[in-house]
């Protein structure tokens, strides 16, 4: 891959759309064993026509079936505490989103009472301005204002 990232988003692993963040180097070895898995026969003509350097898919590949249990060991931990980690955040994320959306609430609750007292201070005032338009409308048309 031409990428420059250490991480590499994808949904391949996952499947259903859910997007997971991979180590480029994991998710290469994982490709490469599951590319490995579909067709040897095909994967050995594609490395000589394209002049692929592909490694083998037993090292350092969780799904390659390699004998190197122990490091096949350390990668399910590194997995598992990565996956773990992200649970972690996205747990966080929501609970600052449910903690945000509450205060968002308390606001709507003052900004509602705020209005309601602005609402009924206008109404007073229209009130008296219609009573004051009724007197004036009553009185003598010829009215000396000096």
């Amino acid at each position: 891959l031409a990428s420059r990232e250490d991480y590499i988003d994808s949904d391949l692993m996952q499947g259903g759309g859910v997007v997971q963040r991979e180590e480029k180097n994991v998710y290469i070895n994982w490709l490469r064993a599951e590319l490995g898995k579909l067709d040897p026969e095909n994967m050995s003509t594609r490395k000589e026509k394209h002049g692929a350097k592909i490694t083998s898919t037993t090292d350092n590949s969780p799904a390659g079936g390699g004998t190197n249990a122990p490091n096949e060991n350390n990668q399910i931990i590194v997995d598992y505490n990565r996956r773990k980690q992200q649970f972690f955040y996205r747990i966080n994320t929501l609970e600052k989103d449910i903690s945000s959306c509450k205060q968002s609430r308390a606001d709507i609750s003052t900004r509602r009472s705020f209005l309601t007292f602005q609402m009924s201070d206008a109404q007073k005032r229209i009130l008296q301005l219609e009573a004051e338009l009724d007197r004036i409308s009553t009185l003598p048309e010829k009215m000396d204002v000096s």
